[in-house]
């Protein structure tokens, strides 16, 4: 099995750093570890896990750095393997002559994701545990990082262990009155009296998707509006740094401009777009730039339209409201350092009033109020964030989905005195769908699809 094979990758980014780690894990670390480092003491006389200082060698064996090594030894590590880390300086040429020399010394490049498919099948991780290292990796927010941590910490698997087994042991007890049913005497609707705990729990658990899928995903969010009126100083003011231009002059925004923004922990797509006007009234980039913006709208998880709040409306606000009156939509009142001449209570819109709020882009006056709405928006009726358990995959809610829909079968099928042997493939399917999230019970092609996205050297 190519299990067995030692395995090496380059496992921090790529570019110029202070430090920069080559991973070897398998059989032959130790012996790649004395062909490519050389230290006062042979890797066969190392301690595990702690960091030798010594020199890096070339195939040639001359020195080409100095740095530390660490031997793991199994089962005690990531991958449950022998792991090998050499830590040199970050230089890209270094690195890249030293896993050439780990390679030569009786390793392969690993693929994407096979140190962590290797912690699964060698038991180190569950699928959940492992779906939630690609996620820490590829966190946008400190929200999206504490979720991941949350599912890698195994709180889900636990979650999901406690409610199989009440799902096993209801199973159990129906399978002896099948096949004993003379000699014991078990009302069944005893037996199949953990559905309703269980399914309370998985409802749950479907519900929380939302939440978990905005912090895994992120969100889309449009700043629109007729030109002049604070698009682009609002997105500069969002994310604390001078990313979009502006200017005195109306229509300096001619295409859109995207960037991360951190909304209350939800990774967020923050878009500036060009200002809105009657398309016959502009020349033709503004004109590209204005098709633009209306993609971007019907695009947008969520629209805010920027008003000027030291101006009357215009003309061109009510073309804007047009434009997204139909989305998702909350309005900010900018240049409300300014002396007011609109009132959120007297605009001629159709929005609640806590829809509307108040902002300066010049002062940051109500922008934290700002953020928290369009937080509210993004997770609608979703469970706010705490330490509530959510799910954030997809894999995730079909297996919960596919668990309920065997359980309210086998409910109904009690209802209707259906054989027991029938409630019991119900029971099965519920246990064996639950089963699946944590990889209890999965086939190799969820594996694939699982460790498909992670990078190279995890």
């Amino acid at each position: 099995m190519y299990e067995q094979d030692t395995i090496a990758a380059i496992a921090t980014a790529p570019g110029r750093a202070g430090i920069g780690i080559v991973r070897v894990s398998g059989p032959r670390a130790s012996a790649i570890a004395r062909a490519v480092f050389q230290a006062r003491r042979a890797p066969e006389q190392w301690e595990s896990h702690r960091l030798y200082f010594g020199e890096f060698l070339d195939q040639e064996r001359r020195v080409m750095d100095r740095g530390l090594a660490v031997l793991m030894r199994a089962p005690h590590s990531y991958t449950g393997e022998d792991v090998l880390e050499l830590h040199t300086h970050g230089s890209p040429v270094v690195l890249q002559h030293l896993l050439t020399h780990t390679l030569v010394a009786g390793a392969r490049h690993a693929e994407p994701g096979e140190f962590t498919r290797r912690a699964f099948l060698n038991g180190r991780l569950d699928l959940a545990q492992a779906e939630a290292v690609a996620d820490l990796v590829e966190a946008r927010t400190l929200g999206s990082a504490v979720a991941a941590a949350r599912l890698l910490g195994g709180q889900l698997s636990r979650t999901l262990e406690s409610l199989r087994d009440k799902l096993v042991h209801a199973l159990s007890l129906l399978e002896v009155q099948i096949d004993f049913g003379d000699e014991i005497e078990l009302p069944v609707e005893r037996t199949l009296a953990a559905f309703h705990d269980v399914r309370a729990e998985l409802v749950r658990l479907r519900a929380s998707y939302r939440a978990g899928a905005l912090l895994r995903q992120g969100a889309t969010v449009a700043l629109v509006g007729r030109p002049n009126v604070g698009k682009s100083s609002l997105l500069n003011r969002l994310l604390g740094t001078e990313r979009a231009i502006v200017t005195e002059f109306a229509g300096t925004t001619r295409d859109t401009l995207e960037e991360v923004w951190d909304c209350d922990g939800i990774p967020t797509i923050l878009t500036d777009t060009a200002g809105l006007r009657a398309e016959e009234a502009t020349e033709p980039v503004e004109r590209i730039g204005i098709q633009r913006a209306k993609q971007v709208i019907e695009r947008a998880d969520l629209c805010v339209l920027v008003l000027d709040r030291s101006q009357p409306l215009q003309t061109e606000d009510f073309h804007a409201w047009d434009q997204v009156s139909s989305r998702p939509l909350l309005v900010a009142l900018n240049k409300s350092d300014l002396p007011p001449h609109l009132s959120p209570a007297a605009l001629p819109f159709a929005v609640p009033p806590q829809d509307v709020v108040a902002v300066s882009a010049r002062t940051g006056l109500g922008v934290s109020e700002f953020r928290s709405v369009v937080a509210r928006h993004l997770r609608g009726s979703a469970p706010t964030q705490g330490n509530d358990l959510v799910l954030t995959h997809p894999r995730h809610v079909a297996a919960v989905e596919r668990a309920l829909e065997a359980l309210d079968r086998a409910e109904q099928g009690l209802s209707a005195g259906l054989p027991l042997d029938i409630l019991s493939v119900e029971l099965r399917t519920a246990v064996d769908a639950l089963g699946s999230i944590t990889g209890t019970v999965g086939a190799e092609d969820v594996l694939d699809d699982v460790f498909r996205r992670f990078c190279i050297g995890k």
